[in-house]
């Protein structure tokens, strides 16, 4: 578990009906037994399901002093949480917290990427099943909105061609932005929105320019301080470091990156970047002389 972990309070918690109901019923210790809970939750269950735990381990883990059981029944009674004992959910989690949320399906892309860049599509999708899952899903999707949209193209051909007022379509339509010209306006994207990629196989930009935005850095200073990152440590340091960052959820990234790239810009990546998969132990003396020339 890190220690560079940061949970959403909304303002509006201490005002809310729900906060206080429970206080009325439980007492101001209950408040923050349901903030020590949010808090534990983030560093443990990150995704805010519940399932699995008595509702004793509930109050343990929210440092719930009262009587045993009265702290869950009622914030299921005031709906800070969903289901039945056995089957708890924080309620609207993904809404509350929706970084925290996605957290483990990032690092499951992240890694994704990696192996992909070194070992290819379907390598990355034996090693990482939860994103070949998905990526497959997004697929599926896709195409079924495809096909959606081709359907509607399919009317009677006396209805496609039935005169109209509209103006003659231009014989020179206007070209589509390039690939460069997508990814400038990525850059301007405004603080705290993850902007679109025109390559989001490239696991430096696509992975680390979505973190850096989610932490406020605009789009144009990502990027750029990204481009700092592969020309300082090289790309494989760079997406290493960049996924630790995540992983550690480190809330002001720019600071940590740079001290941890003076630590590693005279150092190799690890050997788990380059090596994931591997036919067996590799003779690296193949063609050196005795001498020990080549």
């Amino acid at each position: 578990m890190s220690d560079n972990l940061d949970a959403r309070l909304s303002t509006g918690l201490a005002g809310h009906p729900k906060t206080k109901r429970l206080i009325r019923r439980l007492g101001p210790a209950a408040a923050w037994s349901l903030v020590c809970l949010i808090l534990w939750a983030r560093a443990n269950k990150p995704d805010g399901d519940l399932s699995g735990m008595t509702d004793e381990e509930i109050e343990l883990a929210a440092d719930w002093n009262g009587d045993l059981d009265v702290f869950v029944a009622t914030l299921a009674e005031v709906r800070f949480i969903d289901g039945e004992a056995g089957n708890r959910l924080i309620h609207d989690w993904a809404d509350h917290q929706p970084w925290a949320n996605g957290a483990g399906m990032r690092s499951a892309k992240a890694r994704w990427n990696a192996i992909k860049r070194h070992h290819g599509v379907d390598e990355a999708d034996r090693q990482v099943p939860e994103w070949a899952a998905a990526r497959k899903s997004s697929g599926a999707d896709s195409m079924n909105n495809d096909a959606a949209s081709n359907a509607g193209s399919t009317a009677p051909a006396d209805k496609q061609h039935a005169p109209s007022n509209a103006p003659s379509p231009s014989p020179s339509p206007s070209p589509s932005p390039s690939p460069s010209e997508k990814s400038a306006r990525a850059a301007d994207a405004a603080p705290g929105t993850v902007p679109v990629l025109s390559n989001s196989a490239e696991p430096i930009f696509g992975f680390g320019l979505g973190f850096l935005v989610s932490k406020g850095i605009s789009g144009k200073a990502a990027r750029s301080f990204l481009g700092l990152m592969r020309k300082t440590v090289g790309d494989e340091v760079a997406f290493e470091l960049l996924e630790r960052a995540e992983r550690e959820d480190v809330s002001d990234p720019v600071p940590w990156l740079r001290k941890a790239m003076e630590v590693r810009k005279d150092k190799p990546a690890r050997a788990y970047r380059t090596g994931m998969v591997s036919a067996g132990p590799k003779d690296y003396s193949e063609g050196v002389r005795a001498d020990g020339s080549f």
